[in-house]
């Protein structure tokens, strides 16, 4: 069971592609505030480009600062990444965000 290109697992289960980036999506903030369900996360993060919701662990949000020569706070709870693309979507953007849940 081989697809064209001779893969197996990808002929089974499929091809799993990204997002689609139309870019203008908005943040809805009742989505910022849950509490993070990962044991890691630290922070939220919202693509405007795709328009999901990811949860950065402390590694994650401080290379997203550094690339964006971003001072993080001591403390990230209250605080969201707002960037225009992400790693779930084909976006092109590099804008990236600290931005206040106030």
């Amino acid at each position: 069971m081989n697809d064209q290109t001779g893969n197996p697992a990808e002929a089974f289960l499929g091809k799993v592609r990204k997002a689609k980036a139309t870019g203008g999506h908005q943040v809805d903030p009742n989505q910022l505030l849950p509490k993070l369900e990962g044991t890691a996360s630290v922070v939220r993060s919202f693509c405007t480009g795709c328009g999901n919701y990811l949860e950065l662990s402390q590694v994650k949000a401080e290379k997203l600062a550094t690339s964006a020569k971003i001072t993080l706070p001591p403390n990230l709870e209250g605080w969201y990444f707002e960037t225009e693309s992400c790693r779930l979507c084909d976006g092109k953007g590099d804008g990236v965000f600290l931005k206040s849940l106030q």
